[in-house]
Protein backbone atom coordinates (compact mmCIF):
# COMPACT_ATOMS: atom_id res chain seq x y z
CA UNK A 1 0.00 0.00 0.00
CA UNK A 2 1.31 3.57 -1.04
CA UNK A 3 1.90 6.38 2.15
CA UNK A 4 -1.41 8.51 0.40
CA UNK A 5 -3.45 5.57 0.52
CA UNK A 6 -5.80 3.62 3.15
CA UNK A 7 -8.42 0.97 3.89
CA UNK A 8 -11.84 2.02 5.30
CA UNK A 9 -15.10 0.22 6.73
CA UNK A 10 -17.67 0.60 8.11
CA UNK A 11 -21.73 0.90 8.61
CA UNK A 12 -24.15 3.28 8.11
CA UNK A 13 -28.19 3.80 7.87
CA UNK A 14 -28.92 4.14 4.30
CA UNK A 15 -31.45 5.56 2.38
CA UNK A 16 -34.03 2.40 2.73
CA UNK A 17 -33.51 2.54 6.33
CA UNK A 18 -31.54 0.12 6.87
CA UNK A 19 -28.09 -1.05 7.68
CA UNK A 20 -25.14 -0.47 4.66
CA UNK A 21 -21.87 -2.71 5.54
CA UNK A 22 -18.88 -1.37 3.54
CA UNK A 23 -15.21 -2.05 3.29
CA UNK A 24 -12.98 -0.32 0.76
CA UNK A 25 -9.56 0.70 -0.41
CA UNK A 26 -8.85 4.22 -1.22
CA UNK A 27 -6.93 4.93 -3.78
CA UNK A 28 -5.05 8.53 -3.25
CA UNK A 29 -2.52 9.30 -6.46
CA UNK A 30 -3.20 13.43 -6.34
CA UNK A 31 -1.49 14.99 -3.09
CA UNK A 32 -1.61 18.69 -2.16
CA UNK A 33 0.26 18.66 1.53
CA UNK A 34 -2.91 17.23 3.70
CA UNK A 35 -5.66 17.25 1.09
CA UNK A 36 -5.65 14.19 -1.62
CA UNK A 37 -7.74 13.24 -4.63
CA UNK A 38 -8.60 9.45 -5.57
CA UNK A 39 -11.06 7.10 -5.71
CA UNK A 40 -12.59 4.36 -3.02
CA UNK A 41 -13.05 0.97 -4.62
CA UNK A 42 -14.46 -1.28 -2.39
CA UNK A 43 -18.14 -3.47 -1.98
CA UNK A 44 -21.28 -2.49 0.00
CA UNK A 45 -24.01 -4.32 0.32
CA UNK A 46 -27.11 -3.38 2.19
CA UNK A 47 -28.68 -1.46 -1.27
CA UNK A 48 -31.13 -2.64 -3.13
CA UNK A 49 -28.09 -3.20 -5.84
CA UNK A 50 -27.80 -7.58 -6.36
CA UNK A 51 -31.22 -7.74 -3.95
CA UNK A 52 -29.20 -6.00 -0.87
CA UNK A 53 -26.10 -8.62 -1.25
CA UNK A 54 -22.21 -7.13 -1.52
CA UNK A 55 -22.01 -5.25 -4.77
CA UNK A 56 -18.51 -3.57 -6.04
CA UNK A 57 -18.55 0.30 -5.93
CA UNK A 58 -15.96 2.83 -7.28
CA UNK A 59 -16.45 6.51 -6.33
CA UNK A 60 -14.71 9.54 -6.45
CA UNK A 61 -13.50 10.82 -2.95
CA UNK A 62 -11.50 13.67 -1.48
CA UNK A 63 -9.51 13.42 1.57
CA UNK A 64 -7.96 15.70 4.27
CA UNK A 65 -5.52 14.29 7.06
CA UNK A 66 -3.80 16.29 10.25
CA UNK A 67 -2.40 15.12 13.21
CA UNK A 68 -3.49 11.51 13.33
CA UNK A 69 -7.45 12.87 12.64
CA UNK A 70 -9.06 13.44 8.74
CA UNK A 71 -12.30 13.75 7.02
CA UNK A 72 -13.20 11.98 3.53
CA UNK A 73 -15.76 13.52 0.78
CA UNK A 74 -17.37 11.03 -1.49
CA UNK A 75 -19.30 11.44 -4.45
CA UNK A 76 -22.13 8.75 -5.57
CA UNK A 77 -24.07 9.50 -8.49
CA UNK A 78 -27.30 8.59 -8.78
CA UNK A 79 -28.18 4.92 -10.33
CA UNK A 80 -31.62 3.14 -11.18
CA UNK A 81 -31.73 2.32 -7.42
CA UNK A 82 -29.68 4.27 -5.46
CA UNK A 83 -30.18 8.57 -4.87
CA UNK A 84 -27.23 10.92 -5.26
CA UNK A 85 -25.18 11.26 -2.24
CA UNK A 86 -22.62 13.36 -1.16
CA UNK A 87 -20.86 11.32 2.23
CA UNK A 88 -18.61 12.57 4.76
CA UNK A 89 -16.66 9.93 6.87
CA UNK A 90 -14.14 11.15 9.44
CA UNK A 91 -11.22 9.19 10.55
CA UNK A 92 -8.62 8.68 12.90
CA UNK A 93 -5.48 6.62 12.42
CA UNK A 94 -5.10 3.48 14.17
CA UNK A 95 -0.95 2.39 12.97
Amino acid sequence: MLKNDMISAGSYHNHMYKISNYVAYDYMPISFGNFKLGAAIGIINGLPVNNGGYAPYIVPTASFDALGFGVNILYVPALPSVPELIAIQFKTRLF
